[in-house]
């Protein structure tokens, strides 16, 4: 099957944000979670114990959420479902 934009990209990753995660993670009793900055190859990083602190501290783009996100979420799609679930809530909290 030939490469194309459509069948080589991910979904958006425009949904993730630093609220939702820290929501997810609140919800699944503060796991400590893999740092997307480790790499078995090349270094290593300290877990993280601590989402919204790390997420101050290191103002992670949305692949580094996408990945805590997919630690704490059955599978991908599961995650932007819970994540749009998440902004609904809140959009209905505040009206």
């Amino acid at each position: 099957m030939p490469l194309t934009p459509r069948n080589v990209t991910g979904p958006d990753l425009a949904p993730l944000n630093p609220p939702g995660i820290i929501r997810r993670w609140n919800k699944t009793s503060k796991p400590v979670l893999e740092n997307p900055c480790a790499s078995p190859l090349f270094k290593s990083a300290a877990p993280i114990s601590d989402v919204p602190t790390w997420i101050q501290a290191d103002d992670p783009s949305h692949l580094e959420l996408a990945y805590l996100g997919q630690q704490m979420w059955r599978s991908i799609d599961v995650m932007f479902q819970g994540l749009a679930t998440y902004a609904h809530q809140a959009q209905t909290s505040v009206a």
